[in-house]
């Protein structure tokens, strides 16, 4: 079942027009605060009041008019309840994101210091020479039995 208003659910109660599942929520909402008996026993005062037949086109419209201030408090509660859940839900966002951030920044510091190793390296067997051009296009030649080997940031040579 849907849930309604209270002062719906107490027009109905009200009028012979509730369900039993309406005036059990009407029980829980009585026991749940004295403040809610004080505010049933007026509305149950005024209903008998006003319940006139030659008034009868007009009472819903009236009722709600009078007594749609019983609505605020519970609308306040839960504007806070959906409020405090925006809250949680952006600061999750944010940390989610922080996190992301923080591990793609890593990952690239990461990839950077694999850059840095080996980019090339070749080696010279006995009884033979070599010319290489390196990716910087410097060239290089290498005799037998030498070893190059190249990285970004230097370049060592091992032989003649």
């Amino acid at each position: 079942m849907e849930e309604q208003p209270i002062h719906i659910l107490l027009f109905n109660y009200f009028s012979g027009h509730s369900t039993p599942e309406e005036e059990q929520a009407i029980w829980q909402w009585l026991e749940a605060d004295e403040q809610h008996k004080k505010v049933f026993t007026k509305m149950s005062d005024w209903w008998a009041t006003v319940h006139v037949p030659w008034f009868d086109s007009g009472k819903r419209a009236d009722f709600i008019r009078h007594f749609s201030a019983v609505q605020t408090a519970r609308n306040i509660r839960e504007k806070r309840f959906h409020i405090h859940l925006l809250g949680k839900i952006a600061a999750s966002l944010l940390v989610l994101v922080t996190l992301g951030a923080v591990s793609f920044q890593a990952g690239k510091q990461s990839f950077r210091e694999e850059e840095s190793v080996v980019f090339l390296e070749t080696h010279v067997p006995f009884g033979g020479n070599n010319r290489i051009t390196l990716p910087d296009e410097t060239q290089v030649w290498i005799n037998a039995g030498s070893t190059l080997t190249y990285t970004e940031d230097r370049k060592k040579i091992s032989g003649k």
